[in-house]
């Protein structure tokens, strides 16, 4: 019996820049089709990202594109990768996209929703950013690292409180020149980017059991 693994976010999921083979998500569907494919117990991957998604758009949409997928009794996996768009800062307002309490309110509820379908719940941690691009003085919207760290830091906490596994991309991306690993926009990680988060978050779920 097949297992369904939906993966929910945003641009970065759904695999925007990356012209080598469409985004960690479908590295991570090629990896698990060559590796476990002609077993009996296979995993289809649902690429869900959706590009500028925010937390408070993905609980809007997640369990009707949940509940079109699933199929009872079948042990699904989920990892949701939100919170870079919800910490992008509004200068015109001086507060961020999704305030922290919101966000971490938003996140609460995406997982009271996902655990009606299942209890294998990742979360994956956000990427850096180059703020020389992110941050220019003519945007009336910028990302900083301060606040995707923020965020971040939130993810982990609502992780930690409910017992999940929370995969760190951001520590990860910062070991070694993360600027590097995004596109010209200074935003969405290039075609090495989102190779070194399929790797990050490949070998997590294999540590963990998880595929």
């Amino acid at each position: 019996m097949s297992k369904k693994l939906f993966v929910f976010g945003d641009s970065v999921v759904h695999g925007i820049w990356d012209d080598e083979m469409g985004g960690w998500v479908n590295r991570l569907d090629v990896y698990l089709k060559q590796n476990f494919l002609s077993d009996n117990n296979f995993i289809e991957v649902y690429n869900l990202g959706v590009d500028g998604d925010t937390s408070e758009n993905l609980l809007n949409r997640f369990e009707f594109e949940t509940y079109q997928r699933t199929i009872p009794e079948q042990c699904d996996i989920f990892l949701i990768a939100i919170g870079v768009n919800d910490s992008a800062f509004l200068k015109n307002q001086d507060e961020n996209f999704i305030p922290r309490i919101q966000f971490k309110e938003n996140l609460q509820y995406i997982i009271t929703l996902a655990k009606k379908y299942s209890e294998r719940i990742v979360f994956i941690g956000l990427t850096p950013v180059d703020e020389k691009i992110t941050n220019s003085k003519e945007g009336v919207v910028c990302y900083k690292n301060e606040y995707i760290e923020e965020y971040d830091k939130i993810i982990k906490s609502v992780c930690e409180k409910n017992d999940l596994i929370f995969i760190d991309v951001l520590n990860e991306f910062k070991k070694g020149n993360h600027k590097k690993l995004l596109d010209g926009d200074g935003l969405h990680p290039n075609s090495n980017g989102h190779q070194k988060i399929f790797e990050i978050i490949k070998n997590s779920l294999l540590k963990n059991k998880i595929i």
